[in-house]
Parts: structure tokens; C-alpha cells; sequence
């Protein structure tokens, strides 16, 4: 997205940030929506509809998703690798989609442009903080509790070497004494560098790392919720937050807000079933 961006900038075009892998651009012809479809945050986006009322130029990253993409003449991708490497320029294909405009005939059928193989995960907007919750977080050698609760066991160690890697940022930013809001996050690049020098095989990719983060935060608060009933989001532990103002770039970091460090005990009674 920030490849598009700047070549959006260099050629004076302004464009707006509607949600995450989406920009909209107003040229002479009208106004074009670009849809980065790996990432695109907004389903409505991806329908055969959509495509059809707004015009929309569909950008694939992968060498295999544009075959994904729903096989109609009228509709309009572009791989990023084409624009890269210059085969293709973006302001021409912004300029196309704005004039071709709407397909002059359409089924009725109602089928998504981008369906095949499991939906690609990309990062979830982030919550608002919730000043009110508060959980206990013991962390211990194989395990992880929240408020009673173990949310990580002995048996799912990537998970574990995750968790532990934003843990110790956390800690070391409580012990600098830095300000809750201005805890930085880490990015996936930062979290993939420690994962590696630990030598931890199972979660060296980047994909892998923010896979297993965005699970790992659900399960948290499914567990959470399923075992002692207390309100909280994904995002109470850790929490998925945009580094830039543009939205571009997101890391990760435990909630400085709503979690307490607790000293771990491993004869603390366990709240969850699952041992």
C-alpha cells in the first residue's frame, strides 16, 4: 500500500484513505477505487456489485491471486509487480478504469470478484482503549494466564515465543518509565528479526508471525470471556495499532492500559478446563 501511495503522491494525484487496502482517487473522469484485494478490509468492495456501480481498479500482490479474481472482461487489475517494475503505470490504469466506467450489460447473479482459497489475513482496525478493564497477566516459563485463565499452554510454543517477545518490550518500557501512549509498537519485521536470532524455526516469516498474532488475540478473548465472563476485545492484551498517521504501517504491542504484570505461580488455581 505505501508502494501505491507514493506513486500516487509523485504523480499529483490525491487520494484518501477510506479503510485498510482501499484508496480513492478524483480524475477528470470521475472517481476511481483502488482495492488492494489481499488486504481489503471492506467486503462490500470485493462483490461483483461493487465492481459493477463504482469503478475499480483491483491491484493483486501474489503471483496466484489474480487468478482468483472473478474472470470478467469488463473488470479491471493490475499486478503490483507490473507496476514496479514500470510494464505498467498506475495513473494510466486509474485513467482507463475512470473511462470505461459502469459494464453496459450484467448478470443478476451476485458472486464476489475474489473468493477462491482462504480469505489472506491482514491486521484489524484498532479498538478503542477501554480505560475501565484491567487484567492480571502472569507469564511463566511455558505458559501464559490472563485474569486466571490460561490462554497460552505448554503445547503451543510459537504462540509462547510471540507473546514473550512483546512481554519483555512491554516490561522494558515499564521499567524506562515511559508514558502508556507512547509505548511503540513493533513491527512484524522488528518481531521476525528477535524470532530469528532466538532461533525459532516455526514463526520466521512475517505472514506466520502476524497469522498467529491476530489468532492469538481472538483465542484471548474467547477464552476470557468463555471462563470468567469479563468484558474485553481482541485488542485488551494485545493490540494491533497504526505506526503511521497515513494507517500504512501497523505493529504490535501488549496494552500498556488494561494489563497488569502479575508474578506467575505455577500452583495458581486454573480458571479454563484445558490444562
Amino acid at each position: 500500500m505505501a508502494f501505491l501511495v507514493s506513486t500516487l503522491s509523485s504523480a499529483g494525484i490525491i487520494h484518501r484513505f477510506p479503510c485498510e487496502g482501499v484508496l480513492e482517487v478524483d480524475v477528470d473522469k470521475g472517481r476511481v477505487t483502488i482495492c488492494l484485494v489481499e488486504y481489503c478490509a471492506d467486503e462490500r468492495i470485493l462483490t461483483r456489485e461493487w465492481a459493477a456501480m463504482n469503478p475499480t481498479l483491483y491491484v493483486t500482490v501474489g503471483p496466484k491471486e489474480r487468478d482468483w479474481l472473478l474472470q470478467e472482461n469488463w473488470l479491471k487489475n493490475i499486478r503490483l509487480a507490473d507496476i514496479v517494475s514500470g510494464r505498467m503505470e498506475l495513473a494510466s490504469a486509474i485513467t482507463d478504469t475512470a473511462t470505461f466506467g459502469r459494464p453496459s450489460s450484467l448478470g443478476a447473479a451476485s458472486i464476489p470478484i475474489y473468493t477462491k482459497g482462504a480469505r489472506p489475513i491482514h491486521y484489524e482496525a484498532v479498538e478503542p482503549v477501554h480505560a475501565d478493564r484491567a487484567f492480571t497477566v502472569a507469564v511463566g516459563p511455558s505458559t501464559v494466564m490472563v485474569n486466571g485463565v490460561t490462554v497460552i499452554h505448554k503445547q503451543a510454543s510459537a504462540r509462547l515465543v510471540l507473546f514473550k517477545i512483546l512481554w519483555g518490550r512491554f516490561l522494558d518500557n515499564l521499567k524506562n518509565g515511559i508514558e502508556p501512549d507512547d509505548f511503540p509498537p513493533m513491527t512484524l519485521e522488528d518481531i521476525a528479526e528477535l524470532v530469528q536470532t532466538g532461533g525459532n524455526k516455526e514463526v520466521e516469516d512475517v505472514e506466520t508471525i502476524r497469522r498467529n498474532l491476530n489468532r492469538l488475540q481472538t483465542d484471548i478473548e474467547k477464552a476470557v470471556k468463555k471462563y470468567t465472563g469479563a468484558p474485553i476485545g481482541a485488542g485488551d492484551i494485545i493490540q494491533t495499532i497504526p505506526r503511521h498517521v497515513t494507517g500504512d504501517d501497523y505493529g504490535f504491542r501488549i496494552n500498556p492500559v488494561s494489563v497488569m504484570p502479575r508474578l506467575f505461580s505455577a500452583v495458581a488455581p486454573d480458571l479454563s478446563e484445558e490444562k
